[in-house]
Formats: C-alpha cells, structure tokens, sequence
C-alpha cells in the first residue's frame, strides 16, 4: 500500500434540516470534545478504497437518522438564555459532516509497529488524528461532530470527535453502533444504496424532552450530591491568597499517560483481592477504579517529603461517571447526556495501609449504590435551570482523582463494520503531551482489561511496582 495515491482532502456531508432543544445537561456542558480513534487493520489500497466509500455511505445513512451531527454548537443568545447567561449553547444546522482524509504513512508508525507497542498514546497524537483544535472556548462555534479517516502503513485510523453537547459516552456508543451498522450495511448491499432513515428515528435522536422535562419532587439540596458543588465559595470560606503555596501532591514536571494491561486471569485476582468476605459485592470495574485511585495517590504520596508528611487523616478522593438512563428508565439508544457523577472518600491512613486496595473498593461500591433515581431526578432537573460545577475541579491534580471510565463499552469490539474493514483492533484517544488524567478503557474481547494512569516518567516505575500495578501486569 505504500506506493498507492491517497492525498489529503476534506469532504462534506449534508444530512437533513433539524431543530434541537438542548436539555440543560446539553446545553451548559463545559466546552469539550470527545476524540475516539477506531484502529483497524488495511493490506491494500483495494481494502483502503473499500473502507472509504463505505465510510462515507455510512456516514451518509448516520447523518440521515441524526441530522444534528451536520451540525454547529453556537452558543444562546443572552435574551434565550437560561438567566441570561452566554454560556449556555445549542446546535443549529450547518453543512454537514466534514470527513477528513489524511495520508499518515510518513508521519506515524506503521500499523504493526504500533500493535508491537500496544498501540501507546503518544504514538499516536493529537494534532495528527483529529482536527479539533485543542483549545476551544463557548465564544467559537465549532463542529458537533467530526471524521477523520487516516491511513498509516498497513492500517486505518477512523477519528470520531464529538462536541459534548451532542451527546455523553453511551450517547457516542449508540451513533458509533449505527455508524458501523451503516457502514456494514453498504457493504451487503449491492446497490450501495444509502439508508434515509425512518423520520421517527431521526426524531427520537434528537429529542431530548425526557430531561428538559423533568420536575424534582424535592428541594434541590447541592449536599445530597457529594461530587458536585456550587462554582461560588461559600460566605464562611475566608478569601485564598494570590499565590498560594502548592499542594505537597503537584508537580511541576509534565505528566505522561502510562497504558496498562492486566489480563483475565490477573483481573480475577484483582478482584479477590479487592474483596472483602463479609463486604458488599464488589464487581471487576470497582476493583480496577480501586486500583487506580489508590495507585495515583500513592505516587503523589511520594513526590516529597512535605508529601509524605501530610497527616494521616487528609481526605483522598475519587470522581467517575455513571450512566443514569437506567433510574429515569432510559433505553441506551438515548444520544443526550445523562450522567451522574459519583465520588468516594477515604483518608489516607486507610488508604494507604495494606488493606487499602479493598477500602478503596468498598467506597466505590458504596458510593454507586447510593445513587436512586430520585437524586438523580433532583440533579439533572437542577441543571435545567442552573449548572453545578463538578467537585473534581479542585483537587484532580493534588488529593482527587478523575476518572473516566469506557468499561462497559466494551460491545465496541464486536460491532461489525463489513468485510472491508473486519474486527476493531483498538480503542484509543489521542495522546497529548503532558495531558493529565485516569480512565479504564473498553473490556478486551479476551477479557481483559487496559487502564490508563498518567504520573511523571520518573514515577513509572512506582506506578508498575507491587505496590501499585506490579502485582497484575505482565
């Protein structure tokens, strides 16, 4: 494939005309964009042509049925706005989807170089595989959603970027599964006909009435949702000084993301580990979210002396996500955001003792099963009127961990993109240098699980001891 033609290019398209009102969850979402890269396998420039024309087939029929994602996100007009706020959006219809082509092969290993190195983040990076830029703001309107189709040296990186206010990560499940269904689809058919999509499909995608609807049968209470908080101070907090000391846990050296595998057989044993006999049912994600957070605060605990010293009884905690569509009895096709956070606290004495690892499990479980549907009913109604912020906010980088977490989004691996394309390989982001942050990534088809930790090159090693991952990786 090497010496076929493939030159970069842009490509639009259209879908259908639309009109989208925004939930609150949607339209007051901190700016942020999704940016997943589907790896696939490619041997010839044949396969690469047949994987285009499906893609775009696919993407056409997507388009079709959410004809959101042909989209702008622009933000409200004050007088539209909730209380007149300008960082409210919406998404009003533009030209279309805009495919990216681009020609790698020079730029990026090639496919079994990156499969050799498990597919690392920083071989594969940002400014290469999206064209998102990195830093934008509720002032620029920009794209709902994006493809980049990339071909590197015997493979394929498909690029899906998302605006946030399009949807949350089931949301972004659900249009990946009908994309790929899609794209499968063209290949079957002979034809190659594009499917119109049934208007009342392309309604429900957009349809976000379930939780611009939703009324709370008690007072919003910010103290019943431990992972939120207001964005003011309360009046009793005395004013912080310019430039305050930092925090024993920072550090002022870059951050590398550190890619983990840890196989069936070793996530049992991670789970036994986890578990305490007379605890709650602790599952395999609630191990692997204990390991993680006890792992990254175990490295910060060690970054100084100061750090060491910190007393026993300082508060570490963890935030992570969790899909709510099951306590407002939401089907998984709903694209929207639907999300309530969740955080657990412990101090580090307990923490950070041997029996840590299964404290830590403990406190994931318990914060889960707290969850009912009137709390969430009482959130996500709340943020119809007036956002809270997330409580990780001020302290991911010191005593807190956030996590993201794409576990159960394992049914990626199975999808069926066509004979052009055969199995997903990987599920990755690209990677950004110095970029902060934890997640769990979509359950392997064999069982097993990968987990990014991000932590300074010099605290790799740590990171891969027994007191950390050591005891789990190979």
């Amino acid at each position: 494939m090497a010496n076929s033609s493939f030159k970069d290019d842009s490509l639009l398209i259209s879908g259908p005309s639309f009109h989208v009102d925004l939930a609150g969850l949607d339209a007051f979402h901190p700016v942020h964009y999704s940016n997943r890269l589907l790896i696939f396998r490619c041997t010839s420039s044949a396969q690469r042509d047949a994987q285009l024309s499906a893609l775009k087939t696919g993407l056409q029929a997507l388009v079709n049925q959410c004809p959101m994602l042909g989209g702008i996100v622009v933000p409200l007009p004050p007088n539209e706005a909730k209380n007149g706020k300008e960082d409210w959006r919406t998404i009003v219809p533009d030209k279309g989807i805009e495919l990216v082509l681009r020609d790698l092969r020079t730029k990026l290993p090639s496919f079994n170089e990156l499969e050799a190195a498990a597919f690392p983040a920083l071989q594969l990076p940002y400014n290469l595989l999206t064209t998102v830029p990195p830093d934008i703001g509720n002032d620029r309107p920009y794209a709902a959603f994006k493809v980049q189709f990339s071909v590197i040296e015997g493979g394929t990186i498909i690029t899906i970027a998302i605006s946030h206010s399009v949807g949350d990560g089931s949301g972004t499940n659900e249009l990946t599964r009908v994309l790929a269904e899609e794209t499968r689809r063209s290949q079957a058919s002979s034809s190659g006909a594009v499917t119109s999509g049934i208007l009342s499909e392309a309604v429900s995608m957009v349809d976000r009435s379930a939780l611009r609807n939703l009324k709370s049968d008690s007072p919003f209470n910010i103290k019943d949702h431990p992972a939120y908080r207001w964005n003011y101070p309360p009046p009793e907090v005395p004013p912080q000084p310019e430039t305050p000391s930092p925090h024993p846990f920072e550090t002022s050296a870059p951050e590398t993301a550190v890619l983990l595998h840890i196989s069936a057989a070793n996530l049992k044993r991670l789970k036994a580990d986890a578990t305490t006999p007379d605890a709650p049912f602790i599952s395999t994600h609630d191990a692997l979210a204990a390991l993680i957070w006890r792992s990254s605060l175990l490295v910060r605990s060690r970054r100084s002396a100061a750090a060491q010293n910190l007393p026993s009884s300082t508060l570490g905690s963890v935030f992570f996500p969790s899909d709510a569509r099951r306590h407002l009895n939401l089907t998984e096709s709903y694209i929207g955001n639907c999300v309530y956070q969740l955080t657990a606290t412990l101090d580090l004495g307990t923490f950070l003792s041997p029996s840590g690892l299964k404290q830590a499990a403990s406190a994931i479980r318990r914060a889960i099963a707290s969850v009912t549907p009137a709390k969430v009913i009482s959130l996500l109604a709340t943020t119809n009127e007036k956002w809270p912020a997330w409580g990780f906010m001020e302290s991911y980088a010191t005593t807190g961990v956030a996590m993201g977490t794409d576990w159960a989004s394992g049914m990626l691996y199975s999808q069926d993109w066509g004979e052009a394309f055969g199995p997903l390989i990987r599920y990755r982001y690209p990677g950004v240098i110095g970029s902060t942050g934890c997640c769990i990534l979509p359950k392997l088809r064999d069982g097993s699980a990968e987990a990014v930790v991000s932590v300074t090159t010099e605290e790799e090693s740590l990171l891969r001891s027994v007191e950390c991952f050591g005891k789990y990786i190979e």
